[in-house]
């Protein structure tokens, strides 16, 4: 929702505050208090409900609180004088009392949705498993998100990565709010039912603007028929789109099935535990991605994820567990590669790893090999800007960054996409910039103490040394152990013959003016 007011708007999804036109730089606690005053203007807000609201009830002073209102004030053109816009309720709370227009954030519905170069854009939910076993969701999860790969090997679809329609699940899964939200035109949603050796599947594909069932079916199978109900799906529903679009030419890449649905059973969960990035999950998705190698030892995606699960512990892992932890990133995605070189993942995923090890120069071929085979692959186009900007080409990473925020706008971890482009951003000197970028991660959800840290560099190197001190406190809240010999260790991912800049040197530097020690 975008609020408009005075000459200001308030953009809540973006998470930006644009005044006449130019986006201000917020601190995170200063734009959550401005959007709670503005969203509650019908009554005053007591000081312990903003302390709940943006501090999340953790004890503060009232001159933290106060602070905040002035800043808040003063990026929307008020004052504690004027109070024009935001009034204060001497011992009641405070209220926001200026006039506000409510806009919708996409185009009206009569307008087509399309993605960037006229490709029409398609969301498909996760399918929702019946049967009230609750860790039986990954099954659902599975049939969607490979429904989801099949589909954007299209070229002329634009599919959501399965971080942004994966968002709306159950009672959220309303297909206009779905498709308004990712301004997709098309909306793909299903249920699973497993009853013993028997799976029955119900897809559905719904036109988003009005909601209009476009077609429906439903598939009785055995469980060993389950990829070709998939090839069945993902083929009945593109030929229910193609009439919109006249002739196009249809690419549906073919891939290899496991040996044994255990195989697949295994790797399912695996991805499970894998998108969830915490240290314990990323054990767990290693464990069952090793189980269901030793069913299957060919299964591809299963070298691809278990690579992939290898680079993030590289980031979440222990330091001294590194190195062999990298090499069997290496191993997984060249073997992946190896068993099928048709498959965007297993490029993304051994591109991933080629970058981590800084053999730059060979993960941009995988990385754009990938990106051939799947325009729609949100995770290829970050990884590829990732590589860039590690490998000695910052200002070429910018644009890819940008697809894939794009192509994701609802990923659960969005705020990675938005944190390197905002590193990258730092190391170009451009602060100003990268400010907005890191500002905005750091309000994401799921967000680890990676922006905290650039968000408080980033102030530091600004001059403004008190807000930087002020930064560094939920980083040390969620890293308590956080010093300057860990940030060295930390940009093992960076070949640092490559910079010209010195990020690393500036970045020290800038923590430890902000109050960040040595070990």
């Amino acid at each position: 929702m975008i609020y408009a007011f005075a000459d200001c708007e308030l953009d809540t999804r973006r998470f930006e505050l644009r005044r006449a036109g130019e986006v201000l730089a917020m601190e995170p606690q200063v734009f959550e208090l401005l959007r709670h005053l503005v969203t509650h203007r019908e009554r005053v807000v007591g000081r312990d409900e903003l302390f709940e609201a943006v501090w999340d009830g953790r004890i503060v002073s009232d001159s933290a609180l106060s602070s905040r209102v002035k800043a808040a004030r003063q990026a929307i053109g008020d004052s504690g004088e004027a109070q024009e816009l935001i009034r204060t309720y001497r011992g009641r709370g405070f209220r926001f009392i200026g006039d506000v227009e409510e806009r919708g954030e996409t185009a009206p519905a009569t307008a087509p949705a399309t993605a960037t170069g006229g490709r029409i854009r398609v969301a498909v939910l996760p399918f929702e498993t019946l049967g009230g076993e609750p860790d039986q969701d990954y099954f659902g999860d599975g049939i969607a998100g490979d429904i989801i790969n099949l589909l954007a090997r299209n070229r002329w679809l634009d599919v959501l990565a399965r971080g942004s329609s994966f968002c709306f699940r159950g009672a959220q899964a309303d297909p206009c709010a779905v498709a308004e939200s990712l301004t997709a035109r098309y909306v793909v949603s299903g249920r699973v039912r497993r009853a013993g050796p028997r799976l029955r599947i119900s897809a559905e594909l719904i036109h988003g603007p009005d909601a209009c069932l476009l077609w429906s079916e439903d598939y009785d199978r055995e469980l060993t028929d389950l990829f070709a109900v998939q090839d069945e799906i993902a083929h009945t529903v593109t030929a229910a789109i193609e009439p919109e679009l006249g002739q196009v030419e249809r690419e549906l890449a073919h891939r290899k099935p496991p040996e044994r649905l255990d195989a697949w059973d295994c790797n399912q969960r695996g991805l499970w535990h894998l998108f969830r990035f915490t240290p314990g999950d990323l054990s767990e998705a290693e464990r069952w991605f090793g189980r269901a190698l030793v069913l299957d030892p060919e299964l591809a995606r299963a070298h691809a994820r278990l690579a992939y699960t290898y680079v993030q512990q590289t980031f979440y892992g222990r330091p001294a567990d590194r190195p062999m932890v990298l090499q069997a990133s290496l191993a997984n995605g060249r073997r992946a590669i190896e068993l099928d070189v048709r498959d965007a993942m297993c490029h993304m995923a051994y591109g991933r790893a080629l970058s981590v090890n800084l053999r730059f120069d060979e993960a941009y071929g995988e990385l754009e090999a990938a990106i051939e085979l799947n325009l729609s692959f949100a995770q290829a186009y970050f990884a590829l800007a990732f590589a860039m900007s590690n490998g000695g080409r910052p200002r070429e990473a910018i644009p890819h960054f940008d697809r894939a925020i794009e192509l994701s706008p609802q990923d659960p971890h969005r705020w990675t996409f938005h944190h390197m482009k905002g590193f990258t951003l730092y190391r170009l000197g451009e602060l100003d910039a990268a400010e907005r970028d890191i500002a905005l991660s750091v309000r994401l959800p799921n967000v680890t103490y990676w922006p905290h840290a650039t968000y408080c560099a980033i102030l530091s190197d600004l001059g403004r040394l008190e807000d930087a001190r002020r930064a560094a406190e939920p980083l040390l809240r969620l890293m308590p152990d956080y010093s300057l010999d860990f940030v060295r260790q930390d940009f093992f991912f960076l070949d640092q013959d490559l910079d010209d800049s010195d990020v690393v040197g500036r970045y020290v530097a800038a923590l430890g003016r902000a109050g960040i020690k040595e070990r």
